[in-house]
C-alpha cells in the first residue's frame, strides 16, 4: 500500500458556545488533502497559545502537562495511520480519527457483531447456508445475551472486554442455568466463539482471548439397533396413521441411510434405475454436498409404493410424508447393529 500524507494540527477553534479567550482544542488530520476535525476535549486560553507551533505556551505545570497531552495525541494518530497500513486498510482521515475517538472500538462490541453475523446467515439461506445453521447461531445469540444480562447485567460487551474469565463463567452459566450437557455447552460457546475468531481475522483483536479454553467435547455412547429389533419395528402393526408414518420413515432412512432432510427434499426424478436394472437413488447429500449412489431394498422400495398415490406426498411433490413435524433421532450414514453393517434384504 502507497504511504499515505499525514498532517496534524493542534488549534484553537472559537465556536458560538464559547465567549471570552477560554476556547476548546481541536486537532485538523489531513490525509492526502483531505481533512478531518476532532475535539480533543480540552480548553486553554488564547493569549497563552502559540499558534506556529500549535502548543500552549510557558513553563507552567497546567501548559506542560497540555503539551504532553498532545505529544502523546500526536503519537496515537501515527501510530493508528501505521496500523491502518500494517492491517491493510484504507488510510483516511476519518478513519485515524474514529480510533483516536475510541468510535471505532464503540462499533466493535459483542453482540452488535454476532447480530450482524446472524443477519449475513439469515440472507444466505438457499444459498449456501440452511435454515438449522441460522437457528443454531441465533439459538447461540440469545443465550449469550442472557448470560449478560444475568452475570454482567448488560446488553453489550467490548470485545476487548473478553477474556479466559469470561469464556468459563459462560460455560458454568450453560450447565448451571441453562442445565446444558457439556457438548451442548461447547456447541453454543463454539458459535460464539466464531465472532471472536472473525475479529482476530480482521486484525480487531490481538489473539483469541479463549484460546486456552479446553473445547474438547465427550465421546458419547451410541446406541444401536439390533438386527431384531429394527425388524420388529419394520413389522410392527400400528393403527394410528400419524405413528405409522413416523415408523415408516425411520425404516427409509435406516436402510438407506439417508438423513431426514435427505428424504424430506427427496425428489421423483432422484429414483432411477442403474444400468444394472436395479432401483437406485442418485441424489447429493444436504449436509455435505457430496453424490450418493444408492440401492433400494425391497422393503424401500415397499415404503415408496405406499406412498406413490399419497394425497399429501401429490400435493407437495414428495415421495414420502416427510413434512409432518417430528423428532427422529436420524444418523447422518448407514445404520449399524453389532457393530457391523445392516445388510437385511
Amino acid at each position: 500500500m502507497l504511504e499515505k500524507s499525514l498532517g496534524l494540527l493542534f488549534f484553537l477553534k472559537r465556536t458560538q458556545d464559547h465567549q471570552g479567550n477560554i476556547l476548546p482544542i481541536y486537532l485538523r488530520i489531513t490525509v492526502d488533502g483531505v481533512p478531518k476535525e476532532m475535539s480533543v476535549k480540552r480548553f486553554w486560553d488564547l493569549s497563552r497559545w502559540n499558534v506556529r507551533a500549535s502548543r500552549a505556551t510557558g513553563n507552567r505545570e497546567d501548559a506542560r502537562g497540555l503539551n504532553d497531552y498532545l505529544d502523546v495525541l500526536q503519537n496515537n494518530a501515527y501510530a493508528a495511520r501505521t496500523q491502518l497500513i500494517d492491517r491493510g486498510k484504507i488510510v483516511t482521515a476519518i478513519a485515524i480519527r474514529d480510533m483516536l475517538s475510541g468510535e471505532t472500538q464503540r462499533k466493535r462490541l459483542l453482540m452488535v457483531l454476532f447480530k450482524s453475523h446472524n443477519e449475513d446467515l439469515k440472507n444466505m439461506i438457499g444459498k449456501g447456508v440452511e435454515k438449522g445453521t441460522w437457528t443454531n447461531y441465533n439459538t447461540s445469540y440469545k443465550h449469550t445475551l442472557a448470560f449478560l444480562k444475568s452475570m454482567y447485567k448488560t446488553e453489550e460487551i467490548n470485545i476487548l472486554s473478553l477474556d479466559l474469565e469470561f469464556v468459563k463463567k459462560l460455560y458454568r452459566w450453560f450447565r448451571t442455568t441453562k442445565n446444558l450437557n457439556h457438548n451442548s455447552s461447547l456447541k453454543n460457546i463454539a458459535n460464539m466463539k466464531k465472532i471472536v475468531l472473525d475479529c482476530v481475522d480482521n486484525g480487531w483483536l490481538i489473539n483469541d482471548p479463549f484460546a486456552k479454553f479446553e473445547m474438547t467435547r465427550e465421546d458419547v455412547d451410541t446406541v444401536y439397533l439390533s438386527k431384531e429389533e429394527l425388524q420388529a419395528i419394520a413389522h410392527k402393526e400400528i393403527t394410528n396413521d400419524r405413528l405409522s408414518r413416523v415408523r415408516d420413515l425411520f425404516i427409509f432412512c435406516s436402510f438407506t441411510g439417508l438423513s431426514f432432510i435427505d428424504v424430506k427434499q427427496l425428489k421423483r426424478s432422484e429414483v432411477t434405475i442403474a444400468s444394472n436394472g436395479e432401483l437406485r437413488i442418485f441424489k447429493n447429500r444436504q449436509k455435505t454436498g457430496t453424490p450418493a449412489v444408492i440401492p433400494l431394498l425391497p422393503i424401500s422400495k415397499k415404503i415408496l409404493a405406499k406412498y406413490q398415490n399419497d394425497e399429501f406426498c401429490k400435493l407437495r411433490d414428495m415421495l414420502l410424508p416427510a413434512a409432518i413435524n417430528l423428532i427422529i433421532a436420524f444418523t447422518n450414514s448407514s445404520f449399524y447393529c453389532t457393530g457391523e453393517r445392516l445388510t437385511i434384504g
